[in-house]
């Protein structure tokens, strides 16, 4: 609800400023005119604050992105700043203790910050064109692996009310095998009526030649009995399972060309070499970190400071003659 009431006063924003700058003797010049600019400076760091809701730091997410800040990143004459939404947030609790909301008084606080402290926030300062796609991609990867791995653990729900074998058979159940498999035989007794000779063929065609796993499994599929009788359960569990494996192809398909993207892009990366020598660092996490960290990391001095901005550096707080320790 918070992040909506200051995208709404957003983009009214610029009507009550004109309307205060006509009666505030701040925005005036000297000769008593209103000084237009310093108008656009306020409402320009308003869109700030509003965009500073949707910035997660990086040591939670793979990038920061606000969609309010896209056409002012591409302005060259436009500078941008980031304001904490806390601090906004303690100042309304601190002048209204009843814990009153509203869009007015929230915009005239910030006002007020922003026009006291004008040199505290720090500008924002877009990464490369090379660093925001790899941005994009590795973020939208996550999106499609934590896709994939729900849609799997829904085929998992159902292959365990009619052909709970499969999930003893094989280790992987996204695997391209599994999902060949269920399709051309989608219940126990179509695979136990196939031919031993036609399922060894089949799982040597899809790259599993291990002749002593495939005895094993072959041998199982003998001896297996079926979960349920019941036509209803097996027939909608079956038709369930066969639009399971087109979404987890689809999705594994995605992530294979965003995979393809990443490589290239790491690669003529002026940052690739520093990364993909940190120990532990393969083709997913390195192309991560280097999203995280960016271009710009002359913004940080030292690694406090970058544990400070992740959420990761301790924090000591005291009160009297306590004192706790704290990840910030």
């Amino acid at each position: 609800m918070l992040i909506r009431a200051f995208r709404l006063l957003v983009w009214l924003a610029p009507l009550p400023l004109m309307v205060w700058a006509a009666s505030d003797p701040r925005f005036r010049d000297a000769e008593g005119l209103i000084d237009t600019s310093f108008c656009l400076w306020v409402t320009l760091a308003l869109l700030s604050q509003a965009a500073a809701l949707q910035l997660i730091d990086a040591g939670r997410r793979d990038r920061c992105r606000s969609r309010d800040l896209r056409p002012f990143c591409v302005c060259g004459n436009i500078v941008l700043k980031n304001e904490s939404k806390a601090a906004a947030a303690r100042l309304r609790q601190a002048f209204f203790p009843s814990g009153a909301k509203d869009d007015r008084p929230d915009a005239e606080l910030l006002l007020d910050l922003l026009t006291r402290h004008r040199d505290r926030p720090r500008p924002l300062e877009p990464h490369t064109v090379e660093t925001r796609t790899l941005q994009f991609l590795v973020e939208e990867r996550r999106h499609l692996v934590d896709e994939k791995t729900r849609q799997k653990n829904r085929l998992t729900a159902q292959l365990k009310l009619y052909f709970p074998q499969v999930l003893a058979w094989f280790d992987d159940l996204d695997a391209p095998l599994v999902g060949a498999l269920l399709k051309r035989w989608p219940t126990l007794e179509m695979l136990q009526r196939a031919r031993p000779a036609t399922v060894l063929r089949f799982w040597e065609q899809h790259h599993s030649r291990s002749r002593r796993r495939n005895q094993q499994r072959l041998e199982a599929i003998r001896r297996a009995r079926p979960a349920t009788q019941d036509g209803a359960v097996i027939s909608g569990a079956s038709a369930a399972v066969g639009t399971l494996l087109g979404l987890i192809g689809v999705l594994r398909q995605g992530i294979g060309e965003l995979d393809r993207k990443i490589r290239q892009l790491v690669a003529a990366h002026e940052g690739s070499v520093l990364f993909n020598q940190l120990p532990g660092a393969g083709p997913a996490l390195a192309p991560r970190l280097l999203a995280a960290f960016g271009t710009r990391r002359e913004r940080f001095q030292t690694a406090a400071q970058w544990q400070a901005y992740s959420g990761v550096a301790p924090v000591v707080v005291r009160s009297g003659q306590r004192t706790r320790t704290r990840f910030c």
